[in-house]
């Protein structure tokens, strides 16, 4: 193993995690090509990145909190908001 491969591996992982690719994977391409692992990762599709979706059991739970936090709010009846 040469230094270089070394110097390569965390700029070939950057560029793989830019890409959307697997960083650890490309990082021990990298130890063993070195700078060369980055020509066939230029040429490969980017991956898109995908949304954060939250699931539906968060906001219930969420939602429960928010109520009890405004429920330790209330301590008279004229606390309560008039509709």
């Amino acid at each position: 193993m040469n230094w270089w491969n070394l110097l390569a591996t965390p700029i070939v992982a950057f560029c793989a995690f830019a890409c959307g690719r697997s960083a650890l994977r490309w990082s021990f391409y990298s130890l063993i090509f070195g700078f060369f692992a980055i020509i066939p990762l230029i040429f490969l599709r980017k991956r898109p990145i995908k949304d954060l979706t939250i699931p539906d059991w968060f906001y219930a739970l969420d939602q429960r909190f928010r109520i009890k936090r405004e429920l330790k709010q209330i301590k008279t009846p004229s606390d309560l908001p008039k509709p």
